[in-house]
């Protein structure tokens, strides 16, 4: 009888530990039931803090370092082809001069894209024959498990995404979401492209957020995020808040500091499970930590080296 328990016994551990075996197993495979989750790191301009910013050199870096999710800004060439660059000063990184939507693709290239990148006093990517690249260019440097934002800021957006017929071939789609500023951008591209994945409207996500820091309630069910599963924002950000009166109006600049929260990331969670909510402009490990306490999706950051030694 003794014999007989003690069988039981080491059938009841050895059962035991087949089942720990397979809780820790499924565990380790689903991040999402993980406590520890980690955002997941999206290279800003390629990683612009580290590398020339919108070089395809910038995005060969960044996947050499692990980076699955790449974010460029596209600009529209003077014979209608669209680039990477950001802004209109071709100054603020190259060695020319004007705006690029002045020039032609053969000018652009031409430049050197690595020239402005200052590193500790020191101009370490001059005469490296870093260009500005198309965006053809670039997609067909992204690696096949890499997603690419491209970011759309450019008033000639209709001309722009007018464009990307011919420079967008059916597996760049696949990997390919847009962003812009501009709402009008977005809403154009989606009527060109039905299946185009698009991030929520800047003025909308400001809207949830500010509505959300001032009143503290729960308008999200309003807004219907619903529809969109991108979205993306600040966590601090200086804006100005205006009152009307009977002769004018007033405005006041504030500067609003963890616009996002536990509970506001719950409450979009609630209407739409499947958001993807990113953090933009983290470039510390302060706000990486941040963003990893509230679960965050993933982080816009200039810095990705600096934010995966902070994993």
């Amino acid at each position: 009888m003794l014999h007989k328990t003690k069988t039981i016994h080491k059938i009841l551990i050895l059962i035991l530990m087949f089942i720990t075996i397979i809780v820790f197993i499924v565990l380790r495979n689903d991040p999402v039931s993980s406590s520890k989750q980690k955002p997941l790191i999206i290279a800003h301009h390629a990683g612009g803090g580290q590398w020339p910013g919108n070089t395809i050199y910038a995005i060969q870096k960044a996947q050499e370092n692990g980076i699955k999710i790449i974010n460029v800004t596209t600009v529209l060439s003077k014979d209608k082809v669209p680039v990477l660059f950001h802004g209109f000063k071709l100054s603020s990184t190259t060695d020319g001069k004007g705006s690029p939507e002045n020039f032609t693709v053969k000018q652009l290239q031409a430049l050197d894209a690595g020239y402005q990148f200052n590193k500790n006093g020191k101009y370490i990517y001059r005469n490296k024959g870093i260009r500005i690249p198309t965006l053809k260019q670039t997609l067909n440097s992204i690696n096949q498990d890499t997603k690419i934002i491209i970011d759309i800021k450019t008033p000639k957006y209709k001309a722009l995404i007018d464009a990307l017929q011919n420079t967008l071939e059916p597996k760049d789609w696949a990997k390919a979401i847009f962003y812009s500023t501009d709402g009008k951008a977005l809403q154009y591209l989606k009527t060109l492209y039905p299946n185009a994945t698009v991030f929520l409207d800047r003025e909308t996500t400001r809207k949830i957020l500010l509505n959300y820091k001032i009143q503290n309630s729960d308008i999200i069910q309003n807004i219907k995020t619903a529809s969109l599963n991108w979205i993306a924002f600040e966590n601090t950000r200086t804006m100005d808040i205006c009152e009307k009166f009977t002769l004018g109006t007033s405005c006041t600049s504030e500067i609003f500091k963890n616009l996002w929260t536990k509970n506001i990331i719950q409450d979009i969670h609630k209407y739409n499970p499947k958001a993807k909510i990113i953090m933009i402009n983290a470039n510390t490990i302060q706000d990486y930590k941040y963003a990893t306490s509230l679960q965050m999706y993933g982080v816009y950051t200039n810095y990705p080296l600096q934010m995966t030694a902070g994993e």
